[in-house]
């Protein structure tokens, strides 16, 4: 390779090699309702930037040399058998400068702790599931002592009793927090205490999926006055719920991501609670097979303009129910609807004149209509 280049050129050749592909691009671009290609706790994002990285740095010993900073962007504690390595390596303050995001260990709690310790200054935590195949399970211990992260933005943790711990003295030391993902365990059985949240003042987005009601409710009730993004298993976005998700006045954008309950009955979008309790709402997203609860009359959503319905797989219901829903009173600052996801690519093949119709309606309103994700044109 041509050494007139400088150092930094290359860096930026490296960088635009992976931009798509990074897993820091990936945390952001996170869609909760599909989240196949998003979801940060799967493995493959980082599993394709480290082959990519590792390529760039085997051509020649130069970009050997200028890929180690992309490949410690990224630090995924795995394999205990190579952590000895990857702590000598996280030692040198040189190269732990460069870390950016930590994917912790699912089992070993101590060396999550001596890498945060290392690297102070990381973006990004994943804590990912354990399988219950593995073995020596060592948790954080109580009490333990951790540097202030002071620019931990992003916290994406599935939540057990094994994690717990560590998880409450993260928050301890994360005062500029922004975004919370926190996820319950599919294999380890789950914490009891009730999760509390210290003050986060700059948290704006939370997402809550799989979590015991207990869980949910404690985290609601602790101060959220700057939450502006909330994503909610619908099962907790209930009628009975609304004297805790009041209070959240400032919320934005809601996310209601999944189809059915556990007892395979459809979830249910209260827009008259919505109407009366979020003044700013102005972007909802949920899935069509949810049933709805009409505002009521003299009701409005005046921020909301736009609506993502999507549709992963049909049962029966159609598009029309809500294209009607949307041209009530309550909806005049309604300016977009998307309808996304596999599902919708029935209407390309049934007699759907109702749904057109209820579509044109809200054109003239000035309201557009549109398909995502699909291959043909909608209407």
């Amino acid at each position: 390779m041509s050494p007139s280049l400088p150092p930094e050129l290359w860096i930026y050749i490296h960088r635009l090699a992976v931009e798509d592909i990074s897993p820091l691009r990936c945390y952001e671009d996170h869609d909760p309702i599909n989240d196949a290609d998003t979801d940060p706790l799967d493995d493959h994002h980082v599993r394709r930037f480290l082959k990519v990285a590792h390529s760039l740095a085997s051509v020649c010993r130069l970009w050997n040399r200028l890929a180690q900073e992309l490949l410690y962007e990224n630090v995924w504690i795995k394999d205990t058998r190579l952590w000895t390595s990857l702590s000598v390596a996280l030692q040198r303050p040189d190269t732990a400068r460069h870390v950016r995001s930590l994917r912790l260990s699912a089992t070993r709690g101590d060396h999550n702790v001596e890498a945060l310790h290392h690297c102070p200054q990381v973006e990004v935590l994943i804590r990912p599931d354990a399988f219950d195949t593995e073995l020596g399970l060592l948790c954080a211990a109580a009490g333990v002592q951790l540097p202030r992260l002071h620019s931990l933005k992003r916290l994406y943790w599935v939540h057990s009793y094994w994690s717990s711990t560590l998880f409450r003295n993260v928050l301890s030391v994360a005062p500029n927090l922004e975004h919370l993902f926190l996820t319950g365990s599919a294999t380890l059985r789950p914490d009891i205490t009730p999760i509390e949240l210290p003050n986060l003042p700059h948290l704006k987005s939370l997402v809550l999926t799989e979590l015991s009601d207990k869980h949910v409710f404690s985290i609601l009730r602790t101060d959220l006055n700057h939450l502006t993004h909330l994503t909610i298993n619908p099962g907790y976005f209930r009628r009975d719920a609304f004297p805790t998700l009041c209070a959240l006045v400032s919320l934005a954008v809601v996310t209601l991501p999944g189809t059915m309950s556990r007892y395979y009955l459809p979830f249910t979008v209260y827009f008259s609670m919505i109407c009366a309790h979020f003044p700013a709402l102005r972007e909802l997203r949920y899935d069509a097979n949810f049933c709805i609860i009409f505002p009521a009359a003299g009701q409005t959503a005046p921020a909301l303009t736009y609506i993502r319905l999507h549709l992963e797989e049909s049962y029966g219901h159609s598009a029309e129910q809500h294209l009607t829903l949307f041209q009530m009173p309550a909806f005049t600052a309604l300016k977009r609807v998307v309808l996304g996801g596999p599902g919708w690519s029935y209407l390309e093949h049934v007699h759907n004149d109702s749904e057109k119709q209820e579509a044109e309606r809200l054109r003239a309103r000035g309201c557009r209509v549109e398909g995502a994700d699909l291959n043909f044109p909608l209407w």
